[in-house]
């Protein structure tokens, strides 16, 4: 069976009612007549529920406000979102604006674009959005869209991200703002996970991620992706903090957490900031900007004005890499690094902070950090016209072992 809803449609719903698809709806809408999916009284309606659709729906064009079990929910079922506002819903569970669940639906389709997904709440993952996916050739584009004020319990504020069952979905978000989303444990901005699957990387080009908070890991982002690799091109991260609330908590990267192979192009770094809180319980404060842990290049980009901040109490674990601080093979070329700072008992590597593997330093100059431009703590580096200048207010510029040139 088809529906369709034609602009300038307003659909109220008087009580706690879902509107369930189990064939086709077609609802698109124009910019001067949109499609409005909204409640008539206080407590809420249950949302649009795609279950187990074929392929063949869209909305486009539509308000929907006021859900309590998710604005646009997705049971393997396509999920086609286009020029969109999901604003002021909710979920006790995950994907407070839009939820989809297509890890039993193979071939499916996700696109979500254009959209504005704002001020809406999830008790679990994806405060605006969340997205299980299953075995798909289309990949997973979130594109043109406006993702703002949302919070979660757990991960990914505004956006989460899971195909870590399931190969070949590539994970593309491109001209995206997520701006003051939260979260309770990893992601603040967004949260992927594709660790587990093969042929699954995620890109990312031209997007701003501004002060966002996650509790604990990744400020603006958190990605896992193992041996599948994460890129960045052309995006910037300001004023995004980790600020785990609990004294025994260790905060990793103010605006970006990396587990796995990554890549950084043209990507700028400012003002971001991790705390940590914990006295003497082994943890400890890592990258008021980037937080790395794998194998990878940082080329072109801007680090300045972070802040790493651990305890001052004696017996505290230190605060490690201002700018970033990387587990692994790291490639940093033709890059800045200045004005970045680590605070607390005995902060290291105001700069850069290598924790281990191998790296290299090319063309790059660190100046005016707080404490070293560069510390080396395992492992080995290679500086290469480079330029350290006035870090540590004119002090060591370079702790640990290294090759200079």
């Amino acid at each position: 069976a088809l529906l369709t809803i034609n602009p300038g449609v307003t659909v109220f719903f008087e009580s706690n009612y879902v509107f369930e698809v189990d064939g086709f709806l077609t609802a698109i809408g124009t910019g001067a007549q949109p499609i409005i999916f909204a409640c008539t009284n206080g407590g809420g309606w249950q949302g649009i529920f795609f279950n187990n659709c074929e392929n063949g729906s869209e909305l486009a064009w539509c308000q929907i406000s006021g859900s309590t079990n998710s604005g646009v929910r997705c049971l393997n079922a396509d999920a086609i979102i286009q020029s969109c506002v999901l604003a002021n819903n909710s979920s006790g569970s995950g994907g407070g604006g839009i939820y989809v669940d297509n890890r039993n639906y193979p071939g499916s389709e996700i696109l979500i674009d254009n959209c504005t997904i704002t001020n809406n709440t999830a008790a679990g993952a994806g405060g605006g959005v969340l997205v299980w996916a299953g075995a798909t050739g289309h990949g997973i584009p979130i594109t043109n869209c406006i993702v703002v004020s949302n919070s979660s319990g757990s991960y990914g504020g505004g956006v989460y991200i899971d195909n870590s069952s399931y190969p070949g979905s590539e994970i593309t978000l491109s001209d995206c703002a997520f701006t003051n989303n939260t979260s309770g444990n990893e992601g603040g901005g967004l949260y992927v996970n594709s660790q587990s699957s093969s042929i699954s990387d995620t890109l990312m080009t031209n997007c701003s991620f501004t002060s966002n908070t996650a509790a604990v890991v990744g400020g603006a982002v958190s990605v896992h992706v193992g041996a599948n690799k994460a890129s960045f091109a052309n995006c910037t991260f300001v004023q995004n903090i980790a600020d785990p609330s609990s004294s025994t908590s260790t905060g990793y990267g103010g605006a970006v957490a990396v587990y796995g192979n990554f890549s950084f192009d043209g990507c700028s770094f400012n003002q971001n900031k991790v705390y940590s809180y914990c006295y003497d319980c082994g943890g400890g404060s890592y990258a008021g900007g980037l937080y790395l842990f794998g194998n990878g290049s940082l080329r072109n980009c801007v680090f300045q004005g972070n802040l790493c901040q651990a305890g001052s109490y004696y017996g505290c674990t230190p605060a490690y890499g201002g700018g970033v601080a990387a587990y692994g093979n790291l490639l940093a070329q033709n890059c800045i690094f200045a004005f970045n700072a680590t605070t607390g008992n005995n902060p290291r590597g105001s700069g850069i902070y290598l924790g281990s593997g191998g790296s290299s330093i090319v063309n790059c100059t660190l100046a005016y950090n707080s404490k070293e431009g560069l510390r080396l703590n395992s492992g080995t580096a290679t500086v290469l016209n480079s330029i350290l200048f006035f870090n540590a207010s004119g002090g060591t510029q370079i702790v640990g072992r290294s090759e200079e040139h």
